[in-house]
């Protein structure tokens, strides 16, 4: 009876530190390599410049809680690093390389969905919405001579006057992962995982018209919205504390 008493508790134990590993809080940190890209009709259209392949990237964790063993919920700050390159395509531009670089602090909140946490792998999928705050917003450009110079791009010169290229407001977005955790323990996890995000309100002001490439003339310039993209994997490491 005494042995019994011992295997239910021991039983009971272990399941207990195993439902604790899966629900409780859990806290992410993870960087995520991606292809990024500023997409709009007008920098797409212009015969004089191409896109070309653009490294960025986001770094930092989030801190969420999980509900249940397959939904959590969870809230985080990335710094992000966006932008764009382009070359000249014919002889009549006045560049040969362009880099719009773009820094953002990002704050995520994400849903959960993952499959059976008692497994060595689990898949699982994370979304929601996202806003962007401006940090830092430059242009690197390569001109005919080789020469390479950077200026800001919300203090921008054009003709003595000054100009804010990119948004100081409140950026909003969304992001979606899909991957899986590989259970290293019952309370840490390796993620892997695809990542796309993008923004779905104008990353510009009303100025880029008169600084980016526009439509409609010198007299009344129109630009159309961009839209910063990032696609790429992220690689994490999750800890999952406390729990009931």
């Amino acid at each position: 009876m005494h042995k019994l008493s011992l295997l239910v508790i021991a039983f009971l134990f272990f399941g207990l530190a195993k439902v604790s590993a899966q629900q409780g809080f859990e806290v992410n940190i993870s960087g995520s390599p991606a292809a990024s890209f500023l997409l709009n009709s007008e920098d797409l259209d212009d015969d004089g410049k191409d896109y070309k392949g653009t490294f960025g990237y986001l770094a930092g964790g989030t801190v969420g809680y999980n509900f249940t063993d397959h939904f959590g919920l969870s809230v985080g700050a990335f710094y992000v690093v966006s932008g764009q390159k382009f070359e000249a395509s014919n002889s009549s531009a006045l560049f040969q390389e362009q880099h719009r670089k773009l820094e953002y602090l990002r704050i995520p909140v994400l849903f959960k969905f993952s499959g059976d946490p008692y497994s060595t792998f689990t898949p699982f999928v994370r979304f929601g919405p996202h806003v962007d705050f401006l940090q830092d917003a430059t242009l690197k450009t390569k001109d005919l001579t080789g020469n390479t110079t950077t200026v800001d791009m919300n203090n921008y010169d054009v003709l003595g006057r000054k100009y804010d290229t990119y948004t100081k407001d409140p950026v909003f977005g969304a992001t979606l992962e899909l991957g899986g955790f590989f259970n290293i323990t019952d309370f840490v996890k390796l993620s892997l995982a695809f990542h796309v995000s993008s923004s779905f309100t104008n990353i510009e002001t009303e100025d880029a018209r008169f600084v980016l490439t526009s439509s409609g003339g010198l007299l009344s310039p129109s630009r159309a919205n961009t839209f910063n993209t990032l696609v790429g994997g992220t690689v994490g490491l999750s800890f999952v504390i406390g729990g009931y």
